[in-house]
């Protein structure tokens, strides 16, 4: 990584998509930086900054779809935290109206979950096997899913009976679980505390989904394959109609190389030569007939198959 001195106080500071970028909000602006500690982008002044999971923005820069879905489903209270489990398919929110709710993000905002806390939570978190903490004033309240934690994979935690309660020194600043390590991180105003929760993360990594040790090869290869997996599917799709068809611009292209290259026409046609027949039956006049005929013979072929094509053309629209 890098070691960089910015000449000014850093309110927060957080990993984007990958270790390689990282966001940092100083006194007035964000930046953005690389694993190299150069600075690639700069936005108005923030408090506190967070990214989303599986996608390849923060949530400082998050889209109006987002910020709709927020409107829709915290109306009329104002939210005063989101998050989002590792999956994406789920938003557990908390506003001024101490309501803790967990929505389905799979296109219907279907609530899924809630309760009422002592006040609104400032902070909240999802765990790798869906464990979701909530810091309200000095107390960190834990929720597991249906089947314990550590039991299986993640799951969408209930919320009638907390797993876990712990009582700090001072009001909750920020908390975050830690990765592959069953750690939950809180910083607070009496300074910071590890708590050990059981069962919150996932013990073994998979190497296509997150692997700590890719090198840089694997790395280029990930984030290639992440951005591909934001391209909407109507990019990526074929039209079954142009399949079909013909690029006669470059079909006629390389006729006509081909032409240039041999010295002449390999697909062209030879006009037609009567032969003679028999003595007294190879007159002018009945040489000119066939040939009149055979050329009114290959102008109805060609009018045939003008015909056939534009039908076709037609059925297909």
């Amino acid at each position: 990584m890098c070691e960089i001195n910015v000449m000014e106080a850093m309110r927060d500071i957080h990993f984007l998509h990958s270790e390689a970028l990282f966001t940092v909000a100083q006194n007035r602006w964000l930046y953005i930086y690389n694993n190299q500690g150069i600075s690639s982008v700069a936005s108005a002044a923030v408090v506190e900054v967070s990214d989303l999971p599986r996608c390849v923005l923060s949530k400082h820069r998050t889209p109006k779809m987002l910020l709709s879905i927020l409107d829709t489903v915290t109306a009329p209270s104002l939210y005063g935290t989101v998050a989002v489990d590792s999956t994406g398919l789920n938003m557990a929110t908390s506003g001024l109206d101490h309501q803790l709710k967990i929505f389905d993000l799979r296109g219907t905002l279907q609530l899924l979950s809630g309760r009422t806390l002592p006040q609104g939570a400032r902070h909240l978190a999802f765990s790798q096997r869906g464990l979701l903490v909530a810091g309200t004033g000095n107390v960190v309240n834990l929720w597991a899913g249906q089947g314990r934690a550590g039991q299986g994979k993640a799951s969408l935690p209930s919320l009638e009976q907390p797993y876990l309660t712990h009582r700090l020194s001072g009001h909750v600043h920020g908390l975050q679980f830690c990765p592959f390590v069953d750690v939950l991180g809180v910083e607070h105003s009496g300074g910071f505390t590890s708590v050990l929760v059981p069962g919150s993360v996932e013990l073994n990594f998979d190497g296509l989904e997150n692997n700590p040790y890719r090198n840089q090869k694997q790395h280029q290869e990930w984030e290639v394959k992440a951005l591909l997996e934001k391209v909407p599917a109507e990019l990526i799709c074929l039209d079954p109609r142009a399949l079909a068809e013909v690029d006669v611009i470059i079909l006629e292209q390389q006729k006509k190389e081909r032409i240039e290259r041999l010295g002449y026409d390999p697909d062209a046609k030879a006009a037609f030569q009567p032969k003679a027949k028999q003595k007294g039956r190879s007159s002018t006049a009945s040489l000119v007939r066939r040939k009149k005929k055979v050329m009114d013979q290959e102008h109805s072929d060609k009018v045939r198959q003008s015909l056939e094509l534009q039908q076709q053309q037609q059925k297909q629209e």
